[in-house]
């Protein structure tokens, strides 16, 4: 009854394992990418503040539109007199009036260069958001599939401790293994299903990561494709690491110092230049419009022109000359922080080369040690099958062998995830490097 329940348990693991290639949707990286761009809810609301700043640059033009107002109503005085002084009876009038004015600093002209950079900004905005969003997704997906084959590496332990059992109990009664040794054998598979379960949870929580990245309820069934054990340390190709393109930090600092000149360029302009102002003002007043004699009358309406010039800016203590100062200090942090990123980026790439290429090293040395675990397991089993060697010996080697797959799983991730981080840095799509996109 014991290995009954053993068998049971098993094929309970093995059914938990292989339920998301049941019904649900299966996706590739690249659908799980395509997913994550229609539908992940941060994306949109980048998307929703690009369409408002192409809004705001197509209204940009509006500077140039007068402002205007009309107005319309009648009075009646409360007492009213004749040229003697005479009391006479209070007389109705009815007034409209309109007026248009407009206001002009050469300042507007780079105000409308700001705002063409604002969309411009969120143009990039929106592109870098994609990109991480693509890159995230990536690396969330190749993580899965390492917990995933973490997973079956565990069952398969699972497994082989369960044979290790049963092997152990035979020859416990054949009288040629002690009882300690299938203590020992049970105690080791029992130990297994708490770091399966540790496995299991850590690989769904990092799934519903994924879901909410794509945009999908956490109840959706999903299932991944592909697997780790795909080589691709052959395909590397790190020809475009040599190139100058310029990092999304890099392209991002540009921008802020190209915001910070036009502020500059604004305030200057706003100060050092004269600011003309333009209205027009109409009054028509009809007096008596409800009696004899009505007449209408414009005395108040007037055309003018002025021009006005701001002296604040040539004293050193005032606001006007403080902003001034403030656009100045903005521009020379400006600069300094571009340099900086140009330097930090670079040291980024040269760093992530470096990693890459320790990396498939690794997997050549972590590729022999695997063959050579499996080797060294073979002949534990085999030895102890003979009664030459021990079971804590052949538990030794089986961990070894697990170990070393796993290793050479988590270096293989590893060299995938380093490959988006420079793919992202080097603004190239995202398997160039993998000798794929061009």
């Amino acid at each position: 009854m014991r290995k009954k329940g053993r068998t049971v348990v098993l094929w309970v693991l093995g059914a938990v394992l292989a339920a998301p290639v049941g019904a649900q949707t299966v996706l590739s990286a690249d659908d799980a990418v395509k997913t994550a761009l229609e539908h992940n809810l941060s994306l949109q609301r980048t998307s929703w503040d690009l369409d408002a700043k192409r809004r705001q640059l197509d209204n940009a033009w509006g500077v140039f539109v007068p402002s205007t107002s009309l107005s319309t109503g009648v009075s009646r005085s409360n007492t009213a007199t004749d040229l003697l002084g005479n009391a006479v009876t209070p007389s109705w009038a009815s007034s409209m009036s309109a007026s248009v004015s407009l206001s002009v600093n050469p300042s507007v002209f780079a105000d409308l260069k700001t705002v063409a950079l604002n969309y411009r900004s969120g143009q990039l905005t929106y592109t870098l958001a994609k990109r991480t969003l693509e890159k995230n997704v990536r690396q969330v997906y190749y993580n899965l599939l390492l917990e995933q084959e973490n997973l079956k590496l565990a069952q398969a332990n699972i497994a082989l401790k369960q044979k290790s059992l049963d092997d152990t109990t035979t020859k416990y009664k054949n009288g040629l293994a002690p009882q300690l040794d299938v203590f020992s054998a049970q105690v080791a598979l029992a130990q297994l299903k708490p770091q399966y379960d540790s496995f299991e949870t850590t690989f769904l929580n990092d799934l519903g990561q994924l879901k909410v990245y794509l945009g999908l309820p956490l109840s959706q069934d999903i299932a991944l494709q592909g697997s780790l054990d795909q080589a691709v340390e052959s395909s590397i190709d790190l020809t475009p690491a040599q190139g100058s393109t310029e990092s999304p930090d890099v392209q991002t600092a540009r921008l802020q110092l190209e915001a910070d000149r036009l502020s500059l360029q604004s305030t200057q302009e706003g100060a050092w230049f004269p600011t003309l102002t333009m209205s027009y003002s109409t009054v028509p007043t009809l007096s008596n419009p409800y009696g004899a004699g009505y007449a209408w009358a414009d005395s108040q309406g007037a055309l003018s022109l002025q021009l006005s010039y701001s002296l604040d800016s040539l004293l050193p203590w005032t606001t006007s000359r403080e902003k001034l100062n403030q656009a100045e200090d903005a521009i020379r942090s400006a600069n300094s922080v571009l340099d900086e990123t140009k330097i930090n980026s670079e040291l980024t790439r040269t760093n992530a080369v470096r990693k890459i290429r320790q990396a498939v090293r690794s997997l050549e040395t972590q590729t022999l040690n695997v063959e050579l675990a499996q080797k060294t397991y073979d002949q534990s089993v085999d030895a102890y099958q003979k009664g030459t060697k021990d079971l804590l010996t052949l538990q030794g080697s089986e961990a070894d062998l697990n170990q070393a797959k796993y290793d050479l799983l988590s270096q293989r991730y590893t060299l995938i995830s380093t490959l988006l981080d420079l793919e992202y840095e080097l603004d190239v799509p995202f398997g160039t490097l993998l000798g794929g996109k061009k």
